[in-house]
C-alpha cells in the first residue's frame, strides 16, 4: 500500500510522528521521576501519542513500525488502568522503544528492515508477567472474527465534545477510490479535509477466498469524525450515501465493552458518555497543567498551526530582505522631495511601517523557541547518569526563548558536548561528593535568556571545577603551549586553553570522550554563528560556560563606517560604544604600550587599529592650511611631541589641533575583550540583508558577509573576531600592562599614602615653623608667662594640680630662643605611647603661637636638618617647616624618665 502513497502525506505522518515522539521523553522522564505518584494527565499524553503513531503506521502498513508502538501501547495501558507502575526497568523498555521508533522514522521506507526484536522481547517479557501475550495481541483476531476498530476513549470523547458526528463509512478501493482517479491516500487527505479521521482499516478477510480474488472488490472502512449530516458527509467523501453510517452512542458503548472484554484481563476503558452529557462537562473534562509534567502542556484545542516547507520559510525570508533593501532605497531616491509633494512623508512613512512590521513577521515564522534544543538533555543526562554511576539531575530556564530556525539547529552539537563534558568530567560520583559534603546528585543548570539583543545561553554546574594547574601541564605535555608561555599566561587564558584542539584532560578515550575534540567544536561552532564562548570556573564548586548569540543570521541591525571612500558595516551587537577623540586631546588619551596603540578610557586600557590599516586601505588626511587631502604617512598616531607648550598645537599648519584630525573610534567587544577601531566617518545604523560571501573571499578574517546599501552599492560585513586576530592585537599583554600599571598606580596611592600626614603646624621664634604630627599631641593649653617658674635650671608649671616640666626647642636644637616679649605662649602635650592619657605627661613643648591643623602631603628630607627629635624637613605653604618628633625630643632632653616607648 505505502507504494501507492502521496510521498507528502507519508513526510507529514513522519514529521507529526517525531513531534509525537519529542512530546514523549518528557513525560516519560517525570513518569520515572515519580513512579506511582505520576498524574494520569501524563500517562494519558505519552499513552495517546503512542496509539496514533500506531493508527498511522498500521494505515501506511509500516509493520515493524506498528508491532513496536503496539507493543509498547499495550504496556502503557497497563500502567493506565494501575496495572504496572513505572519501574526503572519498565522505563527502560519504554525508553529503548521510543530510541527504535525514532530510527525506525529515519528511514521511513526500511522501516521493517530496522531490527526490533530486543525491544519487542523486552515489552513481552513485561507484559507475559501480567498475564498478556503479545504475540497473540499483535498478531490479530481469530479467524472468523469480525474486524472492527480500534477506539480511542479520548480521541471519540473529543469529537464529541466538539459537536461531531461520528460515521463508520466504507470505500471501496477500486469503484470508490482507483476508479475515481484518486490514490488511497489521496482519498484520506480529503476526507481529513472535512473532519478527521479516528481509525482506518482495510478488511483483508472480507475476500472469501484467493481464487475469486480479483473479482472482488476491497473495502477500506473509516471510522470518521465530522460536524457535516449524512448527506453532506457522503457528498464530501464522493460516497454513496448507503455506505456512510451514523454511529449512535449506544453502538458505541457496545464497541467498547467489546473491546474491553477482548483485552482482559487488564480493565476496560469506560465508555464515553453521552454527546448532551459531554458538552455539559466539557469545562470540568480540560485537565489543569500539573506541576510534575516535565513535557509542554496540553495543546489547547483553540491553537491552530499550519505546516509550512522550511525552503518556502527561506524564500520569504529572502524576499523579505529584499523589501527591507527596496524601502531603504525608496527612502534615499525620494527624501529630497518630501517636501515638494504634499502627504509623500506620511506615504513613506508607512511604506516603512509595513515593511518593518513585514520583515518582523517573517522572521517570527523562522523563530524557534530553544526548549527544543535543551529538552532532550534530560534524557542525554538520564543515560549517561546510568552509564557512569552517578547521581544528576537536568534543571533548565529561559525554555520559551526564541532563536531563528538555522541557529538552534546549529546549536545542537555545541550544547550537546558542553553537556556531556558537564557529566563526564564536572559531576563528581556520589562518594566524592559526599566526601566534599555536596549533595549527591548534581545539578547541570541550563539558562537561556535575552541582553543587549543577544541571546545568552549559560549551562552551569556545581561539579569540581576546571583545575588550571592540570590544565596547564597537560597542554605543555602536548606541545599545545611552551614552558615560557606557559609561565606568562593568566588564569583566564589557562582555562580557556580547553578550546584548544586535541586538549583533553581524560586519561583514557571513552564511547563518551576523552578525543581533545569536543571543546573545541563548541568554539568553532558558536563563532560560526557570529557569537562567542565564554568559561568561568572555580575549583570545587563548578563551572560556568556562557555563549552570546545573535538572535538571528539574516537581518540585522549595523552602523556603517567610512574609511578613504570606503564603506562598511559593523553589526551592532558587537558595537559597545563610540569614542570621539579630539586632535588636542591625542596626548593625552592615545600613548603606545610595547610599541602598540592603546586607548586610555575610563582608566582602562584599550588596543587601538586603525581600520585602514589593517585591511591595506591608504590613509588620507585633510591638510588644516589648504583643505586638501594628502596621503598620511605617519606611522602612529600617538603624539611623539606631546612635551611641547599647549601654544605650539595653535599655530598655523599643525594638524594636532585641527578639527579634521578628530578621531572617531568604535569599541568593538569580542568574548570579554574590547579593543578600539578608528574610522574616517560614521554615517548611520541601518538594517541590512546578510549575504553569503564570494567563494573567492571566503577566506579572509576580517569580513563575515556583504549587504547592499539603499544607494545601490555593495559593501563588505567586518567580522569583529577577524578584524582582532588580523591586527594581531595581543590582550593578554594588556592586561598583563594593566596589572603592572595598577600595581605601580598601587605602589604610588601607598607612597602616597605615606606622605600624607595631619599636622598642627606652630611657630617657635619669629619666621622659624615647625610641625608636630597631630596623633602625637595630647593637648594644647594656652599659658601666660608670669606663670612661669624657675627651680634651679628648669623650667615649671602648675598642669592640673602637680608641676609640668618645660621645654624650649632652642635649648636641644638650633634654632632661635623664643622673644622675651611674649606675655601668652602655648604649651604643646606630647602624647606618650602606651601612657594613660589621666596619668601626667612627663614635660610639655613652648611655642609662641599656633598656626594651623592641615593635611598635608610631604616628603621629609634629613640632609640638612637631622638630630635627636627631628623627623626631617619640608615646604608647607612657601615655608621651610621642621617636622618634630616630640617623644624623642623629651628622651634627648632627660624628661622620658628611660622608659617610655
Amino acid at each position: 500500500m505505502a507504494s501507492l502513497a502521496d510521498e507528502s502525506i507519508i513526510a507529514d505522518f513522519v514529521a507529526e510522528s517525531r513531534e509525537h515522539l519529542s512530546t514523549i521523553e518528557p513525560d516519560l522522564l517525570a513518569m520515572e521521576d515519580l513512579g506511582s505518584k505520576v498524574s494520569q494527565e501524563v500517562i494519558n499524553r505519552v499513552f495517546r501519542a503512542i496509539h496514533s503513531l500506531k493508527g498511522g503506521a498500521g494505515f501506511f502498513a509500516f509493520e515493524a513500525l506498528k508491532r513496536l508502538s503496539h507493543a509498547m501501547e499495550s504496556v502503557l495501558m497497563l500502567v493506565r488502568d494501575g496495572k504496572l507502575h513505572p519501574t526503572p526497568e519498565l522505563m527502560d523498555s519504554l525508553f529503548t522503544g521510543v530510541d527504535r521508533l525514532r530510527a525506525m522514522l529515519d528511514d521511513i521506507h526500511a522501516s521493517d528492515t530496522v531490527p526490533c526484536a530486543k525491544e519487542l522481547a523486552g515489552l513481552e517479557a513485561i507484559l507475559s508477567g501480567q498475564g498478556v501475550n503479545l504475540s497473540e495481541t499483535v498478531k490479530g483476531r481469530e479467524k472468523g472474527t469480525k474486524r472492527d476498530f480500534d477506539l480511542d476513549a479520548e480521541g471519540v470523547r473529543s469529537a464529541l465534545r466538539r459537536g461531531m458526528n461520528l460515521y463508520r463509512a466504507i470505500a471501496y478501493l477500486h469503484r470508490d477510490i482507483k476508479d475515481q482517479g484518486l490514490a488511497p491516500l489521496q482519498f484520506l487527505n480529503n476526507a481529513m479535509s472535512v473532519g478527521t479521521c479516528l481509525d482506518a482499516f482495510i478488511d483483508i478477510e472480507a475476500i472469501a477466498d484467493l481464487e475469486h480474488c480479483l473479482e472482488q472488490d476491497l473495502p477500506v472502512t473509516l471510522l470518521f469524525a465530522s460536524v457535516l449530516e449524512p448527506d453532506l458527509a457522503a457528498l464530501a467523501l464522493k460516497l454513496p450515501v448507503e455506505q456512510v453510517k451514523v454511529l449512535e452512542v449506544k453502538a458505541l458503548k457496545e464497541m467498547f465493552k467489546a473491546k474491553a472484554k477482548a483485552a482482559k484481563p487488564s480493565e476496560a476503558a469506560p465508555p464515553p458518555p453521552p454527546a448532551e452529557e459531554d458538552a455539559q462537562a466539557a469545562p470540568e473534562a480540560v485537565p489543569e497543567d500539573k506541576p510534575e509534567a516535565r513535557g509542554p502542556a496540553a495543546k489547547e484545542g483553540g491553537n491552530e498551526t499550519l505546516r509550512v516547507r522550511v525552503d518556502l520559510l527561506t524564500n520569504l525570508m529572502n524576499l523579505a530582505g529584499e523589501l527591507v533593501l527596496g524601502r531603504n532605497q525608496l527612502v534615499r531616491a525620494i527624501s529630497e522631495y518630501k517636501s515638494e509633494i504634499p502627504g509623500l512623508g506620511a506615504i513613506l512613512q508607512n511604506v516603512n511601517q509595513v515593511t518593518t512590521e513585514m520583515q518582523e513577521g517573517i522572521m517570527q515564522t523562522r523563530m524557534q523557541p530553544i526548549g527544543t534544543v535543551f529538552s532532550r538533555f534530560p534524557r542525554i543526562i538520564r543515560d549517561m547518569s546510568r552509564q557512569l554511576g552517578k547521581q544528576i539531575e537536568v534543571q533548565i530556564e529561559g525554555a520559551e526563548v526564541e532563536l531563528d530556525k538555522s541557529i538552534v539547529e546549529m546549536l545542537v552539537d555545541p550544547l550537546t558536548h558542553i553537556i556531556r563534558n558537564c557529566a563526564d568530567h564536572a559531576i563528581e560520583g556520589p562518594a566524592e561528593r559526599k566526601k566534599a559534603k555536596k549533595n549527591p546528585t548534581g545539578i547541570i543548570h541550563l539558562h537561556a535568556f535575552h541582553e543587549g539583543g543577544q541571546i545568552n545561553i549559560a549551562v552551569q554546574d556545581d561539579g569540581r571545577g576546571i583545575d588550571s594547574k592540570k590544565v596547564l601541564e597537560k597542554a605543555v605535555a602536548k606541545g599545545l603551549v611552551t614552558k615560557a608561555q606557559a609561565a606568562e599566561m593568566t588564569e583566564r587564558e589557562i582555562v580557556h586553553l580547553v578550546f584548544a584542539p586535541g586538549f583533553s584532560t581524560a586519561e583514557t578515550v571513552s564511547d563518551i570522550s576523552g578525543r581533545g575534540v569536543g571543546m573545541d567544536v563548541v568554539r568553532t561552532n558558536v563563532e560560526k554563528l557570529g557569537g562567542h564562548v565564554e568559561v568561568e570556573t572555580e575549583v570545587g564548586m563548578g563551572t560556568t560556560v556562557r555563549l552570546r548569540l545573535p538572535l538571528t543570521l539574516a537581518i540585522i541591525p549595523s552602523m556603517i563606517v567610512g574609511v578613504a571612500d570606503h564603506r562598511f558595516a559593523i553589526p551592532q551587537v558587537n558595537v559597545v560604544e563610540f569614542v570621539w577623540v579630539k586632535a588636542s586631546e591625542v596626548a593625552q588619551r592615545i600613548e603606545q604600550v610595547q610599541g602598540a596603540l592603546v586607548l586610555r578610557l575610563r582608566d582602562k586600557l584599550l588596543p587601538l587599529v586603525r581600520l585602514a590599516d589593517v585591511l591595506g586601505i591608504q590613509r588620507v588626511y585633510t591638510h588644516p592650511g589648504s583643505g586638501e587631502e594628502l596621503p598620511d604617512r605617519r606611522s602612529s598616531i600617538a603624539d611623539r611631541r606631546a612635551g611641547e607648550a599647549a601654544e605650539a598645537l595653535l599655530r598655523e599648519g599643525d594638524r594636532r589641533a585641527d578639527w579634521r584630525s578628530d578621531h572617531n573610534i568604535i569599541v568593538l567587544r569580542v568574548g570579554k575583550n574590547q579593543y578600539g577601531v578608528i574610522v574616517d566617518e560614521l554615517y548611520d545604523i541601518e538594517e541590512i540583508v546578510v549575504k553569503p560571501l564570494s567563494s573567492f573571499i571566503q577566506g579572509t578574517k576580517c569580513f563575515s558577509g556583504a549587504t547592499i546599501l539603499g544607494d545601490g552599492r555593495v559593501i563588505m560585513i567586518l567580522d569583529a573576531g577577524g578584524l582582532s586576530t588580523a591586527a594581531l592585537l595581543h590582550f593578554s599583554d594588556l592586561q598583563a600592562e594593566e596589572l603592572r600599571r595598577a600595581e605601580e598606580e598601587k605602589r604610588n596611592a601607598a607612597l602616597k599614602a605615606s606622605r600624607r600626614r595631619s599636622v598642627i603646624l606652630f611657630e617657635g621664634a619669629k619666621g622659624e615653623r615647625f610641625a608636630v604630627p597631630q596623633d602625637h599631641v595630647l593637648r594644647l593649653e594656652r599659658i601666660l608667662r608670669s606663670k612661669i617658674e624657675l627651680i634651679g635650671e628648669r623650667e615649671y608649671i602648675e598642669y592640673r594640680g602637680e608641676g609640668l616640666p618645660l621645654l624650649r626647642l632652642d635649648q636641644h636644637l638650633e634654632v632661635r630662643p623664643l622673644a622675651k616679649d611674649l606675655e601668652e605662649l602655648f604649651l604643646v602635650i606630647p602624647k606618650i605611647p602606651g601612657q594613660n592619657s589621666t596619668v601626667r605627661p612627663p614635660a610639655g613643648i613652648l611655642i609662641s603661637e599656633i598656626l594651623d591643623a592641615l593635611d598635608v602631603e610631604v616628603e621629609l628630607k634629613k640632609v640638612e636638618f637631622d638630630g635627636p627629635g627631628l623627623l626631617g624637613s619640608a615646604v608647607v605653604q612657601n615655608h621651610l617647616t621642621l617636622f618634630l618628633d616630640p617623644v624623642n625630643l623629651l628622651r634627648a632632653a632627660g624628661l622620658m624618665g628611660g622608659d617610655a616607648a
